[in-house]
């Protein structure tokens, strides 16, 4: 039986412009191929479960794409990824780019990213039993707990990667790094 623990990373991404949106589509696919996430099955030919393409009168496309990747961190934990990406205009251009043409493509996109932690008791069968059953939240609460938690940021870290990733292809990340304020932030607490 599998649990799903909660949303550990909900994060979009908007943006409108021009872009190559295939090389975005290599960059995220090899992203999970090099991190070793497959598909829902285990098999990792099948993380697009949905494509559709449809074509509108003035010669612009829209997409819609959804991927859903697994990886199981531990006979206990899997990290789960969740992608929905909504193309809108999709238009494919020429630009020139230092002196030669280079194709690219001018749309408007959204990118959702959804990351979540599941534990699998499978390993640790405890909800056989009627009795060891009504210990499974004490034993996750307490017992698990630290795994948990080094999961889940370890979850958020991987997650933070593939938006990074995407926001540098979209040229969005700032080239500078942030500061910490000279003087102290008195009373705002999220700030300390």
């Amino acid at each position: 039986m599998s649990k799903l623990i909660k949303a550990i990373q909900r994060y979009e991404i908007k943006y409108k412009g021009q872009f190559s949106f295939e090389m975005l589509y290599k960059l995220m696919y090899m992203w999970f191929y090099e991190n070793g996430f497959k598909d829902e099955d285990g098999a990792g030919d099948k993380i697009e479960h949905l494509y559709y393409e449809k074509r509108n009168t003035n010669g612009t496309k829209e997409l819609w794409i959804w991927w859903r990747v697994n990886k199981p961190e531990s006979p206990y934990f899997t990290y789960k990824i969740r992608i929905e990406c909504h193309v809108l205009n999709l238009k494919e251009i020429e630009t020139l780019v230092e002196g030669q043409k280079v194709k690219t493509s001018e749309l408007t996109c959204s990118i959702f990213f959804d990351a979540h932690l599941v534990y699998n008791d499978g390993k640790l069968d405890i909800t056989k039993n009627w009795f060891t059953n009504l210990f499974q939240d004490y034993f996750f609460r307490t017992i698990h707990r630290k795994q948990v938690e080094d999961k889940k940021n370890e979850l958020y870290r991987i997650a933070h990667n593939l938006i990074n990733n995407v926001k540098q292809h979209l040229g969005l990340l700032m080239d500078v790094q942030l500061t910490k304020p000279f003087h102290n932030a008195f009373g705002v607490p999220q700030l300390r």
